[in-house]
């Protein structure tokens, strides 16, 4: 079975903020959506969802919810990166055979609108947390937005880190820039050595875009343009 790269998590304060600050460079959010009052989020094209919550809910089963209220609103950080793929529950028991402890089932929506179910494996492997794993979205019109090319993890130990999700997540080793990296589709994640053991930047191809040539951050998270 195959996996896809969906999109990245980035939890936000404030999606209005956000919202202004992309609309500086030409870039704007879209698919806005709410959760029960609880939580809202927005996409930046397919490649990144914001999320924020509306107010503060300790009691939530929902992962998502419970690591942006451990966050927000004082650390705007990155959170997963989530994963599609067309053979969820195959996924789901290949896992659980290996001795993984998987998560109760949470929902959301694509960039599309479209609804998707999804778990994760609740542990971390060197404090880096495991992907958000969805079904496949349906085939979508791209949108016009610059094209996210390479995701950036600082994990204490990148050659570890590496070798362990290429094993369970059965992607395609390659060195990008010196560094170790996986590919799936036409993305590259790229470990880099550090201290947070998080997602830390994008980088997307952006020629002919404003905001090409432009780096900047939301929080803790940062956005580079070529």
């Amino acid at each position: 079975m195959s996996l896809h790269f969906s999109h990245s998590i980035h939890y936000v304060h404030n999606l209005d903020d956000v919202a202004r600050q992309f609309s500086h460079y030409g870039l704007a959010l879209q698919n806005k959506s709410q959760d029960a009052l609880t939580s809202a989020s927005a996409f930046l094209s397919p490649y990144v969802e914001f999320f924020s919550l509306n107010k503060q809910e300790n009691n939530d089963r929902n992962f998502l919810k419970q690591e942006a209220n451990l966050y927000l609103p004082v650390q705007q950080i990155f959170g997963r990166i989530a994963l599609s793929t067309s053979h969820l529950e195959e996924l789901k028991h290949r896992f659980k055979k290996a001795g993984h402890k998987i998560s109760a089932p949470i929902s959301g929506k694509h960039s599309n609108g479209t609804k998707w179910q999804g778990f994760t494996i609740l542990t971390d492997y060197n404090h880096l947390l495991y992907p958000l794993f969805i079904d496949q979205k349906s085939s979508v019109t791209k949108q016009e937005a610059p094209t996210l090319k390479n995701i950036y993890f600082r994990v204490e130990n990148p050659q570890s880190v590496c070798e362990h999700w290429q094993e369970i997540l059965h992607l395609k080793p390659l060195y990008i820039k010196g560094k170790q990296a996986l590919q799936i589709d036409n993305f590259h994640l790229i470990f880099e050595k550090g201290k947070i053991n998080r997602l830390h930047s994008l980088e997307f191809e952006a020629t002919d875009w404003p905001v090409s040539q432009t780096e900047f951050r939301i929080g803790q998270g940062f956005y580079r343009f070529n």
